[in-house]
């Protein structure tokens, strides 16, 4: 070990004068050393070089709390998850499989890496994909994350980059980038273990946020300090606790590696190619816009002064989208008001790209979209998305009422028709020039097979209908576009109600 320390300090010195050091007194070679030195005893506490490279396999089990697409913003529902790790260095070689439990359905995630390839099936997926250079560092990081001492291993790897934080007797921080520029901060206690793991992370949706692994419980199983609880943290709350179990050390190389280099070969594999937008005229001043990429519909209003959407999905590319679509229905009209049917970011997440705009929404959904805007987007690769702060002036459609909005060139009438269980406030758009409903996610129409049960979200549609007596030809929906109908019939709601 000490060898390894001298000939990376060596070199250092041959290449970096040690009176290198800032304008205002740091020394920047002096803080690697004293990085590099913690993150050496660190790695020495585990064993060693040898012991943090060893073939492993452990489980891990317990409660994701899953912050989805629920009926209130923020929610978040528990459901069971399971956990199989396997790392072999030798081949660089790493298999993570987790399965989640929910509503009775299992899911299962998969990740496969062996040097630089990466292939995932994720959980709702039916195809594994290769993954590319950016989500591939991404999803190789949170399975680094899942044991400790292959984290520090990881920290080695990349340790030109390191900085000493912080040094105490009882702590010890230090931070490091990995090649595609993610920033990660480790926390070690006074014994050298590794008990927190910090990386700096952005959502386009949430704007900058810190993602936290914690490690508890530590104990030597096969010399190697290992945690006997792991707990994840995202947005400052809690996602994943889990328990590690069956934690084993392979000598050599086993069968486990053939039999992924067979399930995972890459001619195995479904490419997935983007096919952009498409825009279908579905009235005579009425948009269907199709957002290939994301799987969503987005109804494109044209007035007589001004332009309305209807559901906006989060993402850059979105919003590229749709005022591209625009531009070239009238480039002299402006966008106006966009409505947003309940809180998802699927429907609702791309608010923050726009500005000056009138949003029509619900009550519960205000404080959750101004939190939501007044986070900062420093980590944004768009510097109109890091310093645009939204003027956007919400009006609010109350429970169970309903709002006309027309001119010479369109009509739409908004209707809130409460706790659809999908979310407790939801708005659905009539336009009855063309005898179009459009309900968002409320239901579905698969091509090819019987419109599946929608439940308390059809009965809402349903029952708007007749209580408004809405003479409907076509409904049309904003999620999900691949494997549907264009639209579906009122036919298709009645058959939708039967269980």
């Amino acid at each position: 070990m000490k060898n390894i320390q001298l000939v990376v300090i060596g070199i250092l010195f041959f290449v970096i004068p040690s009176s290198v050091k800032c304008q205002n007194g740091f020394d920047h070679y002096g803080n690697y050393q004293d990085a590099l030195g913690i993150l050496m005893k660190s790695i020495d506490t585990y064993g060693g070089h040898k012991s943090i490279s060893v073939p492993v396999s452990f489980k891990a089990n317990g409660i994701m709390f899953n912050l989805g697409h629920y009926t209130i913003p923020y929610e978040r529902r528990e459901f069971g998850i399971n956990e199989a790790n396997f790392f072999y260095e030798n081949e660089q070689c790493v298999f993570s499989s987790k399965e989640i439990v929910m509503y009775g359905n299992t899911y299962r995630n998969l990740t496969f890496y062996k040097s630089d390839s990466v292939i995932v099936k994720d959980y709702f997926q039916a195809d594994k994909q290769k993954l590319g250079k950016q989500s591939r560092d991404q999803l190789i990081n949170q399975v680094q994350k899942s044991l400790p001492s292959k984290f520090l291993k990881f920290a080695y790897e990349h340790r030109n980059t390191l900085s000493l934080c912080f040094s105490s007797d009882t702590l010890k921080v230090v931070s490091f980038n990995d090649k595609s520029g993610n920033h990660f901060k480790i926390s070690l206690d006074s014994k050298f273990l590794l008990t927190k793991i910090d990386e700096l992370k952005y959502s386009d949706l949430y704007g900058d946020y810190i993602v936290t692994t914690e490690f508890h419980g530590y104990h030597q199983l096969e010399n190697l300090w290992v945690p006997s609880e792991r707990i994840d943290k995202e947005y400052g709350q809690i996602e994943k606790r889990l328990s590690i179990s069956d934690f084993k050390v392979y000598p050599a190389k086993n069968n486990l590696i053939s039999e992924l280099d067979s399930e995972f070969r890459l001619d195995t594999l479904v490419q997935h190619k983007p096919s952009g937008v498409s825009r279908e005229k579905i009235g005579k001043n009425l948009y269907l816009l199709k957002l290939n990429t994301l799987n969503n519909k987005v109804i494109i209003a044209e007035n007589k002064l001004h332009f309305d959407i209807y559901e906006l999905p989060k993402g850059f590319e979105t919003h590229q989208a749709i005022i591209s679509e625009l531009q070239d229905i009238n480039p002299n009209k402006k966008l106006k008001n966009i409505f947003v049917s309940h809180h998802h970011p699927d429907h609702a997440g791309g608010l923050r790209w726009f500005n000056e705009i009138n949003v029509i929404t619900t009550t519960g959904n205000v404080d959750y979209f101004s939190n939501i805007f007044s986070n900062t987007h420093s980590l944004s690769n768009s510097y109109e998305y890091i310093s645009n702060k939204p003027d956007i002036k919400y009006e609010i459609i109350p429970q169970g009422s309903h709002r006309k909005y027309s001119d010479s060139f369109n009509e739409s009438i908004v209707y809130e028709v409460g706790d659809t269980e999908h979310t407790k406030e939801y708005l659905v758009y009539y336009f009855p020039n063309e005898k179009i409903l459009f309900v968002g996610d409320l239901m579905s129409f698969p091509m090819n097979q019987k419109t599946p049960f929608s439940g308390q979200r059809g009965k809402s549609v349903y029952d708007l209908i007749l209580k408004e007596k809405l003479k409907v030809d076509k409904i049309y929906t904003s999620w999900p576009l691949k494997g549907q109908k264009n639209f579906g019939l009122l036919n298709d709601l009645k058959d939708s109600l039967i269980k």
